[in-house]
């Protein structure tokens, strides 16, 4: 290590300096996590979808680097989810506090409740399947809640966010944002309505 700083030019500045280089190159990402199903019946891969090449590189130019650069990328980025398979076979791939530094996530659901993909014929509830407990450094959540814009009580064929679905969209948020709330301290939980 101490090579690499007598070398480098980037290693010989004040830390302080450096965690600013840091944080302008290894920030500013959504990574999207896609997930399938291996072929064996209980086990799913997954992968990110990077936007930049070379995104990373930075961390694997020497041993220095690495070491103060590890937790970055989970500290200063988001990650969304679209499926409720993909958090845990993701999240398996990483050290505790690694998973610990993630501090935003993004998740894709059907009316802020369920995940909008899945195994089955309706995926599983948002609050069954996001990891909260391994997630303990988290201090936003992005809650993508896309809706059709009407319910079955709803009258016209074609409707727009009428103020009866509009309704149940916002009791769910609430529902969500509550959930989150209690299970991380002082999350900050914004919602984003698309219509599907």
């Amino acid at each position: 290590m101490m090579e690499d700083a007598q070398v480098s030019r980037l290693l010989r500045l004040p830390a302080e300096i450096r965690n600013e280089i840091y944080a302008h190159a290894l920030s500013g990402e959504i990574f999207e996590i896609h997930c399938w199903r291996r072929y064996t019946p209980f086990s799913f891969v997954t992968r990110i979808i990077r936007k930049q090449k070379n995104f990373l590189a930075l961390m694997a130019v020497c041993t220095q680097l690495h070491e103060e650069t590890r937790l970055l990328p989970f500290m200063l980025n988001a990650f969304q989810f679209k499926s409720q398979d993909a958090f845990q076979p993701w999240l398996n791939k990483f050290r505790p506090d690694q998973q610990e530094a993630i501090q935003e996530v993004h998740v894709v659901t059907w009316m802020a409740r369920h995940m909008v993909e899945g195994e089955g014929w309706c995926s599983k509830a948002l609050n069954d399947v996001l990891p909260v407990a391994a997630l303990r450094g988290l201090k936003r959540v992005l809650v993508e809640a896309r809706h059709n814009g009407r319910t079955l009580e709803c009258p016209r064929e074609v409707c727009v966010g009428c103020e009866l679905h509009g309704g149940d969209v916002a009791l769910e948020e609430k529902r969500c944002e509550q959930w989150l709330s209690e299970c991380i301290e002082g999350v900050q939980v914004t919602f984003e309505r698309v219509m599907a």
